[in-house]
């Protein structure tokens, strides 16, 4: 699916890419400015987005396109109109934060077209996490290094 703003230039190819994490969906609850307890779902919506590159629009008029990547299920369940909103939502508000592209979500348009440019891989990254494990780790009996010659094991012990 493709989505572009008006006048803007810009285009978002929504792909799908199973190495993306599932959406996920929890129960919530929620005080409104009049303390009325609010019941509802919280979606996480997990996506990758790629740099963006250079095409031709219809006009033979060079535009930005951004590839916003979601994994196959959000595809799925874009046939509800509000999930696709969110989802389009998303994918503009991750151009915009992370690109410093400024693009109104109101004037959002779905061109009739299946993907904008020349398909291209892309290559998503998964985080690392914040401790760091030991390249050697999962090794079985991890041996000790030998000693380096003319090196003394007293020194060494010292140490």
């Amino acid at each position: 699916a493709v989505v572009s703003t008006q006048s803007t230039g810009v285009f978002i190819n929504v792909c799908t890419s199973p190495e993306i994490a599932p959406p996920e969906f929890q129960y919530a609850e929620k005080k409104n400015k009049a303390d009325k307890v609010e019941k509802g779902q919280q979606c996480s919506l997990p996506y990758s987005i790629s740099p963006s590159h250079t095409e031709k629009d219809n006009k033979d008029v060079e535009c930005e396109v951004y590839d916003v990547v979601f994994n196959p299920e959000v595809l799925t369940r874009c046939l509800h109109p509000k999930f696709k909103d969110m989802v389009v939502d998303t994918a503009i508000d991750g151009v915009c934060s992370n690109f410093k592209v400024n693009l109104d979500k109101d004037s959002k348009r779905f061109p009739k077209m299946k993907f904008k440019g020349t398909p291209s891989s892309s290559v998503i990254r998964k985080r690392v996490s914040e401790e760091k494990e030991d390249a050697f780790d999962h090794l079985p009996g991890r041996p000790d290094f030998p000693d380096l010659p003319g090196e003394d094991k007293k020194k060494k012990e010292k140490v």
